[in-house]
């Protein structure tokens, strides 16, 4: 019973509640701390949830297992819209969960600040594989506790085929890429898939857009921290707007709200759409689709945007549980994960860029990603993961509302969910 209650405490962490380390103070750990004794072989468990980065994964565990023939690692990947909720009776339950995967931003503090994480600041073997704005995503008051792996620049894909037979080159201007969409649509051709479907994904297209008419790229902790709501943010209904035309020419595909993000990566894939915002995380799925496919990527202009810039999400964040009782074969698996020598073929054959120094990318794709990332206006982390998980998902509904809903009110949509925000910063307080 007692285990059960505390399973619950921690449910109310993942939904944002405060939560001061009750799980640790029911649980004994007679370990010395060292993992292993000896020749003794030991199992540790490893969660993610990137189910399309499987063959790769177990290509790094089979090297490292060769390496360590002590250790065992078993993965297992629990899918996306499950991930919190399971890593929560698992990991907080004390069930399995050396090493974990979470998400930046609200996941990550919820993890951390539970007590969940080991603190990995003074593991300088694992650290020196980083640059230092490399590290900055997995910290948290000032404490390292996850290891960012790869970082997702988002973008638009676009059907270089499509475009070539409709004479169309990459736009560099919100009224260019209009006359893209416009040529297409006439042409009988789906201008943009685009996945509402799901409430991570329209956080995709949302953000690269007003990465372009917003200058100050951590405008969202203001609105974490209450001095601003989302109406004093003129780049938020400015981004909505732009949504809006788009929906209202007819350039998404029907029922937008319907569909997925797998929908979404299958319809560019089997060329079903000339256009897709998404990550580069995207990549190799588009490939195994359809290995003829001649796509590119490029930057979204925006309506009065200054600048044609995307922006940096940083992707999977590895940490150790800091209740492991393997902690010396966790640590070695985590730093092995974010060797060079795991990355390069983690970044390669996913299709993901990665801050781990000392990476050489032969992947094309990656490439052409890392070129956008490098341009004159490049990218920065305007992004919902500055704000709490609750209030990404606001953020993420209103504009699902707002695209559901032809019509609309802006200003009256933008006021009901930011009392949903005030709602979620009163029970955080």
């Amino acid at each position: 019973m007692l285990k059960k209650m505390v399973v619950m405490l921690l449910t109310l962490v993942m939904l944002g509640s405060v939560f001061t380390g009750c799980a640790k103070s029911e649980k004994e750990d007679t370990n010395d701390g060292s993992g292993t004794k000896g020749d003794e072989k030991v199992t540790i468990s490893f969660f993610h949830w990137r189910n399309e980065d499987k063959t790769s994964y177990e290509k790094v565990i089979d090297m490292f297992e060769e390496k360590n023939p002590n250790i065992n690692v078993e993965m297992e990947i629990i899918p996306t819209n499950d991930y919190y909720t399971t890593l929560t009776m698992r990991v907080f339950g004390g069930e399995s969960g050396d090493v974990f995967a979470v998400h930046p931003g609200g996941e990550l503090i919820n993890i951390a600040n539970a007590g969940a994480y080991m603190d990995l600041s003074d593991q300088s073997d694992i650290l020196s594989h980083f640059d230092d704005d490399g590290l900055a995503a997995g910290q948290v008051d000032g404490k390292q506790y996850a290891l960012v792996q790869t970082t997702n620049p988002t973008a638009m894909y676009y059907n270089k085929t499509m475009f070539a037979e409709n004479n169309l080159e990459v736009p560099t201007t919100w009224e260019d890429f209009l006359n893209v969409c416009e040529t297409l649509k006439n042409a009988g051709i789906t201008p943009i898939n685009y996945s509402v479907g799901e409430l991570w994904v329209p956080q995709l297209f949302f953000i690269s857009l007003m990465a372009n008419v917003e200058e100050d790229p951590f405008i969202m902790e203001s609105v974490e921290a209450g001095d601003k709501k989302i109406s004093d943010i003129p780049s938020i209904k400015a981004t909505l707007e732009m949504l809006v035309k788009l929906r209202d020419s007819g350039y998404f595909q029907d029922n937008i709200t319907g569909t997925k993000y797998d929908a979404m990566v299958g319809a560019f894939g089997q060329e079903q759409a000339a256009m897709i915002p998404t990550g580069t995380w995207s990549m190799s799925t588009v490939r195994d689709l359809n290995p003829d496919i001649d796509f590119g990527v490029f930057n979204i202009p925006a309506q009065g945007g200054t600048a044609v810039r995307g922006v940096n999400v940083p992707g999977l964040l590895l940490g150790v549980n800091a209740e492991t009782k393997h902690k010396e074969a966790s640590l070695k698996f985590a730093e092995y994960m974010c060797s060079p020598e795991a990355m390069n073929i983690i970044s390669n054959e996913t299709g993901q860029l990665t801050v781990v120094k000392d990476v050489n990318y032969d992947n094309e794709d990656l490439k052409t990603a890392e070129e956008l990332l490098n341009g004159d206006d490049g990218y920065y982390a305007l992004m919902f993961h500055q704000v709490s998980s609750q209030n990404q998902d606001v953020m993420s509904n209103l504009i699902v509302e707002v695209l559901s809903n032809p019509g609309a009110d802006l200003d009256q949509l933008m006021e009901k969910w930011q009392k949903e925000i005030d709602k979620n910063l009163a029970a955080n307080k």
